[in-house]
């Protein structure tokens, strides 16, 4: 077993280039290589200490992989390899025309939800992507350009417009 993996960030893990872009599908073949690799069952008749080890293995690759799939959690890795704090809990200050945006979109969000309009909240969902695609477009050139103050205040609002997603598939779910 290698315990040395457990001392790999989530880029090293999945011998990848630190980089907010990423290959989703690489990232995909290299997660099912070391899960094969390393799951649990593959040590079953091992020694406790050997099938602890792979517990934990597995839920790290699980977690790293998670992490790498979402841009926002990967935004957070990375920044946090540059040694660059964020708590999202806490660190909210934000733009005035964004936040003015967000409380036109949570109004939306709400109408839309009070007229159970399933249509507008598909259109606010459509065009809350939208917006989020072009962040993750801005996220990387900063990230690649190591402008990591920018790629922190981005970050902060790519949270946002998750939250906004959540709110509005929880609100269609609600609705069905």
């Amino acid at each position: 077993m290698q315990s040395e993996l457990l001392k790999h960030n989530e880029f090293e893990l999945f011998d990848l280039l630190p980089s907010f872009i990423i290959d989703l599908e690489l990232l995909n073949q290299k997660y099912i290589k070391l899960q094969h690799q390393y799951h649990p069952d593959n040590f079953a008749n091992q020694d406790s200490d050997t099938y602890a080890q792979a517990l934990q293995l597995s839920a790290l690759i699980n977690t790293a992989y998670a992490t790498l799939s979402s841009p926002l959690r990967r935004s957070m890795c990375l920044l946090r390899l540059y040694n660059v704090e964020l708590d999202l809990s806490c660190d909210t200050q934000l733009p005035m025309p964004f936040i003015v945006l967000q409380m036109d979109t949570h109004e939306a969000i709400h109408d839309a939800k009070l007229a159970e309009d399933i249509e507008a909240l598909e259109i606010l969902e459509k065009d809350i992507k939208r917006q989020q695609n072009n962040l993750i477009l801005q996220l990387d050139i900063e990230f690649a350009n190591h402008n990591l103050i920018e790629a922190k205040e981005l970050t902060k609002q790519l949270s946002f417009y998750n939250r906004l997603l959540i709110n509005i598939n929880d609100t269609i779910s609600n609705l069905y």
